[in-house]
């Protein structure tokens, strides 16, 4: 369970959400409107001048907008520093799933979109009890952007995740709208 109360930082003011266990929700929200800076206060690393988090889940793993790989190291290497020998097999399976098939190459080599589907294999690999997702088909084709969204959704026990692509609504149980949205 993962409780938000009436948080206050920067566009989100008095926010409140609450998340049970083994939901699916999609955050949406245009550019501004704070759905980062959630995912940055559920994780801890931002402070909020009002309100409280309390995350109940055991492990909370994330996908970064930013991608969060070491560009001259191949895809294998960044999981492999990060991930155990068990997680390095559903790695292996989740890439090859994802398309991604040369993990030996430095991942500046790679487009965006590789490096995205690396990114969540990597976080999905980890198996966490939550997964929060900051924008993690936003580098990818339309068609590559919901095989991914599928992934993730078939190997996620709860997630999180943030966007501003309507097309995701039809995907999720749980939708949450934050600011002005067109």
């Amino acid at each position: 369970m993962l409780e938000v109360q009436n948080i206050s930082i920067r566009s989100l003011e008095n926010f409140s959400y609450s998340h049970p266990q083994n939901t699916q929700t999609l955050v949406l929200g245009a550019s501004g409107s704070g759905k980062s800076t959630l995912l940055q206060v559920i994780q801890g690393h931002l402070p909020v001048s009002a309100g409280n988090v309390l995350n109940k889940f055991s492990q909370t793993g994330m996908i970064y907008q930013d991608l969060n790989l070491i560009s001259h190291l191949s895809a294998h290497e960044n999981a492999f520093l990060v991930l155990s020998t068990p997680q390095l097999a559903v790695f292996q399976q989740l890439v090859t799933s994802l398309g991604i098939l040369q993990l030996h190459r430095p991942v500046k080599t790679m487009s965006m979109g590789e490096r995205q589907r690396v990114s969540v294999a990597i976080a999905l690999a980890h198996q966490p009890d939550l997964l929060l997702a900051d924008e993690p088909t936003s580098h990818l084709d339309p068609e590559m952007a919901l095989k991914t969204l599928e992934i993730i959704l078939k190997h996620s026990k709860s997630l999180i995740l943030v966007s501003h692509d309507h097309h995701f609504k039809s995907h999720f149980s749980k939708i949450v709208e934050i600011g002005n949205l067109k």
